[in-house]
């Protein structure tokens, strides 16, 4: 059976505080505000390469972030071999220059990790969530 299903178009992420962590977004993983609604949503593509105001979903088939203000809501996080597990991977292709940034406003304290064809290491974003970094 073929798959119905085309992209992953994008993924939300709840948040606190809209606009601070829209900020947070923008100013430390370089994202880029796409549109943002009254009723607390906002789509953030991950990469600026594309010109404003431009969807990465809908222009390159590329996932986005969605931010959700939500009043409720855990860190998202798991556990596997009693280890914590980040749910969501950024890739990026300067792996020391993402973890330099990220060391300097204290969002990880973890090295880089080097498997050879793969280097990723872990951080805590601004509402507490467990995310990656990739490099291969």
């Amino acid at each position: 059976m073929n798959s119905v299903f085309q992209r992953i178009d994008c993924n939300f992420i709840p948040v606190s505080n809209l606009e601070e962590s829209i900020n947070w977004y923008v100013e430390m993983l370089g994202c880029a505000l796409v549109w943002k609604e009254e009723s607390g949503y906002a789509a953030l593509n991950v990469s600026k390469s594309l010109e404003e105001g431009k969807s990465a979903n809908i222009e390159i088939g590329q996932a986005m972030i969605t931010l959700v203000e939500s009043e409720n809501f855990s860190p998202l996080c798991f556990t596997k071999n009693g280890q914590k597990h980040p749910y969501m991977n950024f890739y990026t292709n300067e792996i020391g220059r993402a973890h330099q940034i990220l060391s300097k406003y204290g969002f990880t304290e973890e090295q880089i990790i080097d498997e050879g064809n793969l280097q990723y290491f872990n951080f805590y974003e601004i509402n507490g969530h467990y995310m990656g970094v990739c490099c291969f």
